[in-house]
């Protein structure tokens, strides 16, 4: 399954604070956001929390950052799933889940693909589960899909693949 149809929401920018470490078995946790500019031109700040797992390489541990002034790019999709014409505020908040790719020695990036607005927690659990040894893209109890990429700087050495889950709010 892919992602859906690109949202009329617009990515503006994001930043965040990621503590991250363990060889060879990474963890990662974490306080971020992301800021979208809605279909009427409402510009949205979308604040997660997230915490998860994955294999790592490198320093034991990490520290690392960005800023809304660091250059970032993303896209929000809907759903192949969403039964609505257009994503509204609430469809991106609550239960969230992503794999992200991050690498860097001092300066780094990294990659993200995150599930918003998922229904059922413990299904969307175990459907994540399943679809990352499956190597999908899209999660089906999810309303959208952002995918994002941008730098960051901090206290790193290495590289991680992880899963995570975590809870969005919007202010």
């Amino acid at each position: 399954m892919l992602v859906g149809k690109e949202s009329g929401w617009r990515f503006e920018t994001s930043s965040g604070l990621e503590l991250g470490g363990g060889e060879i078995v990474a963890f990662a946790g974490g306080s971020a956001s992301f800021v979208a500019i809605s279909p009427i031109g409402n510009r949205r700040t979308l604040n997660y929390v997230f915490l998860g797992m994955g294999l790592g390489f490198g320093a034991k541990v990490s520290v690392s950052g960005s800023k809304e002034s660091y250059e970032s790019r993303g896209i929000i999709y809907k759903s192949p799933t969403y039964p609505g014409a257009e994503l509204q505020i609430s469809d991106l908040t609550g239960l969230c889940m992503f794999a992200e790719i991050s690498g860097g020695l001092v300066n780094g990036g990294s990659g993200v693909a995150m599930f918003l607005g998922l229904k059922g927690a413990a299904k969307a659990a175990v459907t994540s589960i399943y679809l990352t040894v499956k190597g999908e893209i899209a999660h089906p109890t999810a309303n959208a899909v952002l995918i994002m990429g941008g730098y960051n700087r901090g206290v790193q050495i290495g590289g991680s693949v992880i899963g995570a889950t975590g809870y969005v709010w919007a202010t």
